[in-house]
């Protein structure tokens, strides 16, 4: 385990004052098994209790780190306090209270794990109200930076003191902490009967590209696009920076985790950052990861992008660019399910066209939650996918009959509409046909390489759909057949599809095949 840290830069000299990391302090979560750490002077012994318990002795090393392996606690409501004292004097003693033994979760990513509770959320009032009845979920926020102020080398602890330090919930500071990651938290506790404590590591920033938040190993993997590696203002963060301040110090013990929320890809969706560089950079992203934390299995849920135009309501689309290659980047997300323990929570039905934050910055935060939660304790069921179709073209009707993977018990459903459909790109939000974006639910394609807006069927069994769509006199006389189908495959798709034991989205597909006659084609 040790032999990892020779990447990192230590940020002291051969003296330094005993003391814990900046990642640890009063009132935070830990899990049983977990490492506690700080620093040293070096060769000094250091020994540690919690409650009753003494934990074998730790002997600092020449970066200035003492660790030390916690005891394996069952998770409990009952407080214990840690004290840790140095051999060089009798007065280097230093203490941890109200620390919890539980679970603890690392929310991570972009300005969708940092959208706050009292920003731009629904029911936020209320949410704040109730904030001090859940003592036992402790919250802690990693300090971000506006600037390229993250070191170009990992850093062993976080170089200033955390934005929020660890703490109980109340209505003042969870105000300011990520939405997503506290309804994860809360839902998480509420899952396992409010028995057992959660702590949650909000460390995020808005703006920023997936290489930032990659080491550099993970980097030299995968070939690195030649656009900046963050938009806007964020541009000059140096690759790999994110990581290196704010994941690197929680590998120095390590922290141990119970999972991962990500929520990241909205600034690597231009047409500039092909499609294979981000699957090829998220699968990376999670071994490396997993090595540093030294979790091979480390669970990890991402987010599957949200319908969006980067744009405030009532105001003119100011990246359209960005948003004409949403589809192909959703799909570029899923590339990480290869991995073990990989899951998605989709955002695909959450579009927030009235948003007050900018579209892209949705407000129902509590049903993604949901959904993350709902895949950590399900071992994440996913809802049905996209298996095979069969498609041909009788007269002037194109058809496709389209059948998915089981998804478990429940059967497909149309969500807000009626079966047949009849939600087409009418109902989409004027905030995406205004801006010309092609929003539909379904679709059929012809040889000529055009979609036709199709309705959908439910077969009988509820396992599949047959789609319909109708020739006009110009396609019949070109000699128009169908050739393939899709579903919600637009930056602001018609995403009406559910199915599975929990009612989920369907993932958004576009499936054809190259054939040069209208009989009969099954694609699979």
């Amino acid at each position: 385990m040790i032999g990892k840290f020779f990447f990192l830069i230590p940020l002291w000299v051969a003296t330094a004052e005993l003391r814990y990391s900046n990642t640890i302090g009063d009132n935070a979560v830990v899990e049983p098994g977990s490492w506690l750490w700080g620093l040293g002077d070096v060769g000094d012994t250091i020994s540690s209790t919690v409650g009753d318990v003494k934990l074998s002795d730790a002997v600092v090393g020449s970066d200035n780190v003492w660790r030390q392996q916690l005891p394996m606690i069952e998770p409990s409501l009952d407080p214990k306090t840690i004290v840790s004292s140095s051999s060089s004097s009798s007065s280097s003693t230093i203490s941890l209270k109200n620390i919890l033994f539980g679970k603890v979760i690392l929310c991570s990513g972009q300005s969708n794990i940092d959208t706050i509770v009292v920003d731009s959320v629904y029911n936020n009032t209320a949410e704040l109200a109730t904030a001090d009845q859940f003592p036992n979920i402790r919250i802690f926020i990693v300090m971000n930076s506006q600037d390229d102020g993250h070191p170009s080398s990992p850093s062993l602890d976080l170089e200033s003191s955390p934005l929020q330090p660890w703490a109980e919930p109340t209505s003042e500071n969870l105000k300011f902490y990520s939405a997503l990651c506290w309804y994860t938290a809360k839902d998480l506790f509420l899952s396992l009967d409010s028995k057992v404590p959660v702590g949650a590591i909000q460390s995020a920033q808005g703006g920023t590209a997936i290489r930032n938040w990659c080491p550099n190993e993970s980097l030299a993997e995968c070939p690195q696009p030649s656009n900046n590696a963050g938009p806007g203002d964020h541009a000059a963060y140096n690759m790999a920076g994110l990581f290196n301040g704010m994941i690197a110090p929680f590998t120095t013990g390590p922290t141990k985790l119970s999972f991962v929320v990500w929520d990241q890809a909205e600034s690597d969706s231009s047409p500039q950052t092909p499609f294979g560089y981000y699957g090829c950079q998220s699968v990376s992203q999670i071994n490396s990861w997993r090595r540093w934390f030294v979790q091979p299995t480390l669970p990890w849920i991402f987010v599957h992008l949200q319908p969006y135009t980067d744009t405030v309501s009532g105001q003119a689309p100011n990246n359209l660019e960005i948003g004409s290659a949403l589809p192909e980047h959703r799909a570029a997300q899923l590339q990480a399910l290869q991995l073990p323990n990989v899951y998605y929570a989709s955002a695909i039905d959450l579009g927030d066209p009235l948003s007050p934050a900018m579209n892209v910055h949705f407000r129902n935060k509590k049903v993604l939650a949901e959904r993350v939660i709902g895949a950590v304790l399900k071992k994440h069921e996913q809802p049905p996918k996209f298996l095979s179709q069969q498609v041909y073209t009788e007269a002037k009707v194109l058809r496709a009959v389209i059948t998915f993977s089981s998804g478990g018990d429940g059967e497909l459903f149309f969500g807000n509409t009626t079966d047949p459909i009849g939600q087409s790109s009418k109902d989409c939000p004027s905030i995406a046909t205004d801006a010309g974006i092609v929003c539909r639910a379904f679709e059929i394609q012809t040889n000529d390489g055009s979609f036709h807006e199709a309705k959908a069927y439910l077969t009988d069994d509820g396992k599949g759909i047959v789609l319909e769509a109708e020739l006009n006199d110009g396609d019949i006389t070109n000699g128009a057949y169908a050739v393939g189908s899709r579903y919600a495959w637009s930056s602001w798709p018609l995403a009406i599809l559910f199915g599975g034991e929990d009612g989920l989205p369907v993932l958004p597909f576009q499936q054809s095949v190259n054939r040069p006659s209208p009989e009969m084609a099954v694609i699979e």
